[in-house]
């Protein structure tokens, strides 16, 4: 039995935690926010950051324009997935206002919480 409940379900499970980060960039201010998850709602974010987010290669590169709609970019939103027994994926996406406020709210969870300043 997981030692603490999933952060998106508040419930507990048995399989090995993953986790997830979340950070926003909005000119030179990284907003961070973490996440355990139970292996039903990892698949369920990552699918979202794969539909809404570029994986993360060596070829890729910012861009001054939102990704989805082209207008000037306003934020950078990035999740990085922990998935069990497997290496790290990394997603991200420049965004304009609009879209930046959807795909944060859909990689957001009831019990997501701030990563602590270092």
């Amino acid at each position: 039995m997981a030692i603490y409940p999933c952060d998106q379900g508040n419930h507990r499970y048995p399989q090995p935690q993953q986790s997830v980060y979340r950070t926003t960039l909005n000119g030179r201010e990284p907003v961070t926010v973490t996440a355990r998850l139970c292996p039903r709602h990892f698949r369920d974010v990552v699918d979202v950051a794969a539909a809404h987010l570029a994986y993360v290669d060596d070829d890729t590169q910012g861009s001054l324009l939102c990704d989805q709609c082209g207008e000037r970019r306003d934020t950078t939103v990035f999740l990085r997935a922990f998935p069990a027994k497997e290496d790290e994926r990394m997603y991200c996406a420049d965004l304009c206002e609009r879209h930046a406020g959807e795909v944060v709210a859909a990689l957001s969870g009831p019990s997501w919480r701030p990563m602590r300043e270092r």
